[in-house]
């Protein structure tokens, strides 16, 4: 069953069900064969990538939503969008960066929002007993991160100590490196505070991209700009990486939130 879902796995209406049933890794599957797919063009070690997965997916918490099925459900579908759709970027790495993304973006994740975090912390010591999935470290993250999307920054503090650890480092440093930026930037961009802004950003490069941003015309990237002393070729390519980053953070913002399109 597992061999036939394989070859489906590029189909967006893939039924994610049909894994979870067929094993009980479904997130070490899905990673592996969807990461697997980018191994001529991405150089990594299959013995820790299987242990980083199954250290990934040990880390989800088992909560109603939030856990492994959904690590390896959103993976799948930013997959789909690759594999499937045609979404394609100029650097080799990115398309296995947004699959990576997908499978670690909630890892951890304890059930809660940011906000009746940010509420708990606020309020001092938490009164009520803490017990399983919470944990007392949970409360803490608001005031950790200074509100600034806690949960989705100890999704990403998670997933790069794994990547630095002897066991589960499955990359090199220089492609762990050349990845940390995209990666960082799709798994805070799911972050659902910033889902108006991130619309108004998208609706801003379209405009850019149809008027070939005029002269005098603000920059959807605003107010982040390339270097002072770039050259024209170097603004060029800057404004080209910037905005496949920003493409990557939206297309594993919409598998994150696409549940309601697929027809299971």
């Amino acid at each position: 069953k597992l061999q036939e879902s394989i070859c489906k796995l590029s189909d967006w209406n893939f039924d994610i069900f049909e894994v979870a049933e067929a094993t009980p890794r479904p997130l070490a599957f899905i990673g592996f064969v969807c990461l697997d797919a980018y191994s001529k063009l991405v150089d990594f070690e299959k013995r820790k990538l299987l242990e980083f997965l199954r250290a990934v997916e040990s880390s989800y918490r088992k909560v109603p939503y939030h856990n492994s099925l959904h690590g390896a459900s959103v993976a799948r579908g930013v997959y789909s969008f690759c594999a499937g759709c045609g979404l394609s970027f100029t650097q080799e790495y990115m398309e296995f960066t947004i699959v990576l993304a997908g499978l670690v973006h909630d890892v951890h994740h304890p059930g809660l929002t940011a906000t009746f975090l940010s509420k708990a912390s606020v309020c001092g010591e938490w009164n009520s007993p803490v017990t399983s999935p919470l944990e007392y470290a949970d409360m803490e993250l608001s005031l950790k991160y200074n509100d600034q999307s806690p949960l989705e920054n100890m999704h990403c503090a998670i997933t790069f100590e794994l990547l630095r650890n002897s066991e589960t480092a499955f990359l090199a440093k220089e492609e762990v490196a050349a990845m940390r930026k995209p990666l960082l930037r799709a798994i805070l961009g799911t972050d659902m505070a910033k889902h108006a802004e991130t619309m108004t950003r998208l609706a801003a490069l379209i405009d850019n991209l149809q008027h070939e941003c005029e002269s005098g015309s603000v920059p959807w990237h605003w107010p982040a700009q390339p270097p002072a002393t770039a050259s024209e070729e170097q603004r060029a390519v800057w404004e080209r990486l910037y905005q496949e980053e920003f493409v990557l953070e939206l297309f594993l913002h919409a598998a994150d939130i696409g549940n309601p399109t697929l027809p299971f």
